[in-house]
């Protein structure tokens, strides 16, 4: 996800309504993205990408451990129990 974030700030040379200002003044045309944190531990990834103006729906992790941290730390993204390798598109249409 970090990768395709990168090419989209650093390759989009116009800016949509939804553009957002971040501290050091760069436009961000990201507020209209949706996100899955895949691997997400404790959020880290899933703080960032809100951060930047995406919209966080989820975080999967198959360590219940993170569950408590990450939904501490993300609001309105729900925390799935899942290992990724084993999910299928069902399940996260379900959730």
């Amino acid at each position: 996800m970090q990768t395709i974030v990168y090419k989209i700030v650093k390759f989009s040379n116009t800016f949509g309504p939804n553009e957002k200002t971040t501290k050091n003044g760069n436009n961000l045309p990201l507020s209209g993205l949706k996100a899955v944190d895949f691997f997400c531990g404790g959020g880290g990834m899933s703080y960032g990408m809100k951060m930047a103006g995406i919209n966080v729906l989820a975080g999967i992790d198959y360590e219940e451990q993170c569950r408590e941290t990450y939904e501490s730390n993300i609001d309105g993204a729900q925390f799935i129990l899942a290992n990724v390798f084993e999910l299928k598109e069902q399940q996260l249409q379900k959730n």
